[in-house]
């Protein structure tokens, strides 16, 4: 028992410290002797680099497609009063109204069209 070493409560802030500069001087994960785990240490920050990358692309992706959706909303908006208002100016009501307001003597016919057939 006497090569086992007891932890104390005061000796906490002098480990914490220690550890605190092996990160910073790169040491910690030797100091732990992790280093025959690196290529799994990487790995594993590589593919959570890639997660993280691709969450930001779809969550891009996302934002552009409700952009879209919106405008694709409000073109149908124009869309549908542009034929409305098409609609409206091609009725024989408005057309005859117009010709009325610039002074044209073209009106509705009174009596019916004769047919001119030569012989």
């Amino acid at each position: 028992m006497e090569g086992e070493k007891r932890w104390k409560l005061q000796n906490i802030p002098k480990v914490l410290g220690r550890s605190i500069v092996a990160i910073f001087q790169g040491r910690f994960l030797l100091r732990l002797d992790i280093g025959r785990y690196i290529i799994h240490i990487l790995y594993c920050f590589f593919l959570i680099a890639l997660t993280i990358y691709l969450s930001l692309m779809i969550d891009s992706t996302n934002r552009r497609v409700e952009e879209n959706k919106a405008v694709i909303a409000e073109q149908e908006a124009v869309i549908t009063i542009l034929n409305f208002e098409t609609e409206k100016a091609g009725s024989k009501a408005e057309i005859t109204e117009r010709l009325e307001e610039t002074g044209s003597s073209v009106a509705r016919p009174k009596k019916p069209a004769t047919a001119i057939i030569r012989r």
